[in-house]
This record gives C-alpha cells, sequence and structure tokens, in this order.
C-alpha cells in the first residue's frame, strides 16, 4: 500500500506541478479559490532558483518518486534502508524548500497560492509517508 500511495500523492503532485507550469508558460490566469495571488506568486522573481522555475524543479521533484514507485511496483524489489534513507532525505529538502516558500509568499509577497499551498500539502503527505515507513523499517531490521 505504501508504493501506491507514494505513486498518487507524486501523480498528483506532478500533474499540479505541470498545471502551473503551463499556465506560466502559456501566460494562462490561474484561477485561485482561497487565496488572490496564484499569478502573482508563479511570476514572482522567488519563483525560480539558480534560473530554473521552480515548477520544472517540482515536476522533477515528483517524476523521481513517481520512477521510483513504478519501479518497485513492477519488479516486486523492496526497499532498502540506504535507498529509504535517501528518499526521505529528499522528501525532507523538498518540504523545507516548500514551507520556505510558503512563508516567502505570506511574509515577503504578501500573497497567496492555493496551488502553492496544495503542492506543500502532497509534500507534507510524501514525508509522513516516507517518515512513518522509514521508523517502520527501522524498528523491523
Amino acid at each position: 500500500m505504501f508504493l501506491q500511495l507514494l505513486l498518487i500523492f507524486s501523480t498528483i503532485g506532478f500533474l499540479l506541478s505541470y498545471y502551473i507550469y503551463f499556465k506560466d508558460k502559456g501566460n494562462g490566469k490561474l484561477t485561485c479559490f482561497i487565496g488572490k495571488g496564484c499569478n502573482n506568486v508563479i511570476r514572482s522573481k522567488y519563483s525560480n532558483i539558480l534560473g530554473i522555475k521552480t515548477t520544472i524543479v517540482g515536476m522533477a521533484y515528483y517524476s523521481f518518486f513517481i520512477f521510483i514507485s513504478l519501479i518497485f511496483l513492477f519488479y516486486g524489489l523492496i526497499f532498502s534502508e540506504y535507498l529509504f534513507s535517501l528518499l526521505f532525505l529528499v522528501s525532507s529538502a523538498a518540504l523545507v524548500f516548500s514551507l520556505v516558500l510558503l512563508f516567502i509568499q505570506l511574509l515577503i509577497l504578501r500573497e497567496f497560492c492555493d496551488y502553492c499551498f496544495f503542492s506543500l500539502l502532497i509534500n507534507i503527505s510524501i514525508f509522513v509517508l516516507l517518515f512513518v515507513n522509514f521508523n517502520l523499517l527501522r524498528f523491523l531490521i
């Protein structure tokens, strides 16, 4: 069930990142449901990391987890402690990065993007999923 949930969360995250990227690239307008600053947030100077859009970084992050999930689902492989550690480290970094972006939205830009917040919730879900399963793996070994 762990791999299926990881695949579901990662796929939703990828689709969300792609949707934001598509709207931003095509100069489309994002319609916020809670906040009002989605377009201001995704087009701000903080939406780039070393010249790379955060949506592209997000798509790469979620693609990584989709790839890992599919490989392990189709081949029936068992996660090693080292792989779990790597995945947990990557998801921890993504969670911290998402939290930093949330604080930038709220404190610096004074805008709120629903899509970015939903992406944060997906990152929290992946982190918690890995945390619970990583601790279970460590307990069993």
